[in-house]
This record gives C-alpha cells, structure tokens and sequence, in this order.
C-alpha cells in the first residue's frame, strides 16, 4: 500500500506561532473569569447590604412598636395615678376612720375604655437578642401589673357605685372640707350593710393603692432606661425613641415618685 501524506499546515509552518492565540485565548478566559467573579462578589455583597439593610429597618420597626406599647401604659396609668393619689391628698378623712382610703377615692370615669396591653414576642425579641433580658422581664412584669390593676379599679369602681346607690336610702347631714357628701341612717340593718360595703371596698383599696405606686415606680425606672436599651439593640448612634430626662424628672416630682437612693 502506497503511504499517504497529509499535511497540517501551509510551507514553513511553526509551532510557536500559535502560541500568542494560545496565551490570549487563555487571558482573555482568564480575565472573563476574574470580572465575572468580581461582579458576583459585588452582587453578593449588594445583596448582603441590602439584607441586612432590611433587617435594620424591621428590627427598629420591633423597638418603636414596643415603644409605643410602653407609653400606653406610661401615660395612662401616669394619668390614673395622678388622679388617685390627688383624691387622696384632698380627702378629710383620717387615718384613725373607719375604711379611709375607700371613702376618699372615688370611682374613676373611662375606665371601661381603657385597653389591656400585650407586649408582642416578635417585637421584644431584638431585646433578648441583645442580650437585655432584665429590660424585657420587668417590661413584661410591667404590662402583667397594669393589666391587673385595671381590672382591679374596675371592680372598685363597680362596688363604689353599689355603695353609691344606697344614698337614695340614707340621710343628708352635711358637707366635708373635700366636698364629699356626709349621710347618715338610723336604720340598723342600712347601717350594717354599709358597713360591710365599705370593709369589702377598704379590703380591695389599700393593697391596690400599694401596687398602684410600685407599678408606677417600675414604669419610671423604665421610662429612665429605655433610650439606652434601644441604643443597645440599634447602635449607639442610631435615633432611637425615649423620653426627655427633665419632663421625667418633673413627673417624678409631681407624682410623688423619687428615684431610688433620693428621697422625696
């Protein structure tokens, strides 16, 4: 058999001259490779920004919700326990009298529209996240309190106004320094059930009065603290909500509230 020649390649080829194809190709790979690498990294890292940018914005969400569940109970216990402690200031009666604290402290108007508070999971999780479990205990104490004596004023309220109705059986003698009205009866049995009215009322007011200014006191050391825990959980320098020290300071005032370690 005749061998048969095959050529590959025109009259005085050389290797080397594929070699610059050889090493473009191979740089322009390499340099598609390198962009397209770059180029995921920055996406990756945009998207990680981004991420994480959107986790900022629903973590401070969390904080200004709980926030703003904690000046409901702020400004509207404030407000009861104003209202209850001044009843008390301006009342006549003594302590030596029979059941003071029920007689001076009348049935308080709006209580029936004032709303239980929860403090959502979701929300306070950032806080125990960071780390702040003793801020989220005596918020949630807090929340439990004022839930418990709202209830509580709601069925002093509803007995006051039972004792309230038994005026229309008693007598009129005359009127106290605070306004209230002075009645008698020379019905024994009237006398009795008043009587007992009052132990009933007297029984729930005194140890509600006690809770009412510890509650009140909690609220404070909160309100003190919270700028301070929010900056823990979105940064230091983040705007974060809180209450102004000085109008603190005169609330504590007004309500007869010091700080711990002052006196009044």
């Amino acid at each position: 058999m005749t061998p048969v020649e095959i050529s590959i390649g025109a009259s005085g080829y050389n290797w080397w001259d594929l070699v610059p194809a050889i090493v473009g190709g191979f740089a322009g790979a390499v340099a598609g490779g390198i962009a397209s690498y770059v180029l995921a990294v920055r996406g990756s890292r945009e998207i990680r920004d981004r991420d994480s940018d959107d986790r900022l914005q629903r973590t401070r969400a969390r904080v200004f919700r709980t926030f703003s569940e904690f000046v409901q109970i702020f400004s509207s216990f404030g407000t009861i326990y104003e209202n209850v402690i001044t009843q008390l200031r301006l009342s006549s009666c003594r302590l030596g009298d029979h059941a003071p604290n029920q007689r001076a402290i009348r049935p308080l108007a709006n209580l029936g529209s004032e709303r239980l508070v929860t403090f959502d999971a979701d929300d306070i999780a950032p806080f125990f996240e960071q780390q702040r479990d003793d801020f989220v205990n005596d918020l949630l104490v807090a929340g439990n309190k004022y839930n418990s004596l709202i209830e509580t004023l709601r069925q002093f309220a509803t007995l006051k106004n039972e004792l309230l109705s038994l005026s229309d059986i008693l007598e009129f003698e005359s009127v106290s320094n605070d306004g209230s009205a002075i009645l008698k009866t020379t019905d024994e049995q009237v006398f009795l059930k008043v009587k007992a009215m009052e132990v009933r009322l007297e029984t729930l007011a005194t140890p509600m009065l006690d809770q009412m200014t510890e509650l009140m006191e909690l609220l404070f050391e909160l309100a003190d603290q919270f700028s301070l825990e929010a900056k823990a959980v979105l940064g230091k320098d983040a705007r974060v909500p809180g209450f102004e020290p000085q109008s603190l300071m005169e609330s504590r005032t007004r309500l007869g509230i010091p700080k711990k370690g002052q006196s009044e």
